[in-house]
C-alpha cells in the first residue's frame, strides 16, 4: 500500500511539472506574439 501511495504522489507530480511546463511555454510564445504584433 505504501508503494501504490508513493507511486500515485510521484505520477502526480510528474504530471502536474508537465503541464507546468507546458504552460509555460505557451505563455512564453503569447508573450513573444503580443511583443511583436
Amino acid at each position: 500500500m505504501k508503494y501504490l501511495t508513493l507511486f500515485l504522489i510521484y505520477s502526480f507530480f510528474g504530471v502536474g511539472i508537465e503541464v507546468f511546463f507546458s504552460s509555460i511555454k505557451d505563455y512564453i510564445r503569447y508573450k513573444d506574439i503580443a511583443f511583436r504584433g
